[in-house]
């Protein structure tokens, strides 16, 4: 279930869907995705590579490893960071919890719809970064009179 579907959306100046289009060896880096959402993504065209590594296992010693293209290391970083290693190819949809670590890679040309979301299981986090992000935007909307905060140039 997705509340920011359902409603929430309507209040936040943010967009939480993609269509990723991508030449073969596209690189998303390691990242977190916004604001403690969960994603899934559907793999449409091409296959992607993905690394993930779970909440309280950062991936700078996986990513030093791979760099430097050192197998052991890479296999001792990614059984000690718990690392997810998935190949994705048209038709699958890969789930990607709040907070994992992940980059992807296109094994060739690609295209891919995904959408960040929250519910229950990860609101609370949600709504504590979107407060601190987006509060000014929001009470824009929501108080009458307010005035959205003025945008740096």
């Amino acid at each position: 279930d997705d509340w920011i579907a359902r409603g929430l959306g309507r209040f936040i100046d943010q967009k939480f869907s993609w269509i990723y289009i991508g030449p073969q060896g596209a690189v998303t880096p390691w990242h977190q995705d916004l604001m403690g959402t969960h994603a899934w993504l559907s793999q449409v065209v091409g296959r992607k590579e993905w690394l993930l590594t779970p909440p309280g296992h950062p991936p700078q010693p996986l990513a030093d490893a791979i760099q430097r293209g050192d197998e052991p290391a890479i296999a001792h970083a990614a059984a000690q960071h718990r690392a997810q290693h998935i190949v994705v190819q048209p038709g699958d949809i890969i789930f990607v919890p709040a907070y994992w670590w992940h980059t992807v890679t296109s094994l060739e040309a690609t295209l891919s719809l995904t959408v960040n979301y929250a519910n229950a299981s990860n609101f609370r986090a949600f709504a504590g970064q979107w407060c601190r992000l987006g509060w000014g935007r929001l009470k824009a909307k929501i108080i009458p009179g307010a005035k959205p905060p003025a945008r740096a140039k």
